[in-house]
């Protein structure tokens, strides 16, 4: 009797991780997405976002997408750079790392200069994973900036493009993460190259 219930646990798991997917093998997430637009960014890629964020130009200088509701604590900022270029400096300054990859090693560097100086309370697991044909690569983070004493929670995804490298900052306040995380998981979900 020990031996099905291991089996049946085991059935029961697999089946609860294939009944979160749709057909396409992303995540459903039970969000309502009716108000959600779909942003094009500098003819490089187009992303499906929530209505009720608004563009800014103060949350990263070196952002091409960035968007905020102030009051609800919501906040996303996209960066992106040329992949050749990425690898190329890396490498002529010994970083590079070539059992990690193109993505791995983008990660470790934008996430050491984006953590640097950051009180991180809680980091969840590296999440590998394909977004529309491209590898990717996400963590969950609980921190707070220095100056700051409110835990953010973030949700940090790379994705590897065709010729760019793209890196998704989405955060807000640590006492959010419920309300907030799987709307920015589907965000990041919906990203595609043009």
């Amino acid at each position: 009797m020990k031996k099905l219930s291991s089996i049946s646990l085991i059935l029961l798991i697999v089946l609860t991780q294939y009944s979160c997917q749709n057909s396409n093998g992303k995540m459903d997430y039970n969000i309502d997405t009716s108000e959600f637009r779909t942003d094009t960014v500098n003819n490089l890629y187009s992303i499906h976002v929530p209505g009720d964020m608004k563009k800014t130009n103060t949350l990263n200088p070196d952002a091409n997408l960035q968007l905020e509701n102030i009051y609800e604590e919501k906040y996303l900022a996209v960066i992106d750079e040329d992949k050749t270029a990425f690898i190329n400096n890396f490498r002529s300054s010994s970083t590079y790392a070539d059992s990690l990859g193109v993505i791995g090693n983008y990660r470790t560097i934008q996430l050491a200069a984006f953590t640097s100086g950051m009180t991180i309370k809680r980091r969840g697991p590296l999440e590998k994973l394909e977004i529309n044909g491209m590898p990717a690569e996400r963590i969950e983070l609980i921190a707070f900036p220095a100056g700051l004493e409110i835990d953010i929670y973030y949700l940090v995804t790379f994705i590897e493009g065709a010729d760019q490298l793209y890196m998704f900052l989405e955060w807000t306040l640590g006492s959010k993460k419920e309300e907030f995380g799987d709307t920015y998981k589907y965000i990041v979900e919906t990203f595609e190259e043009l």
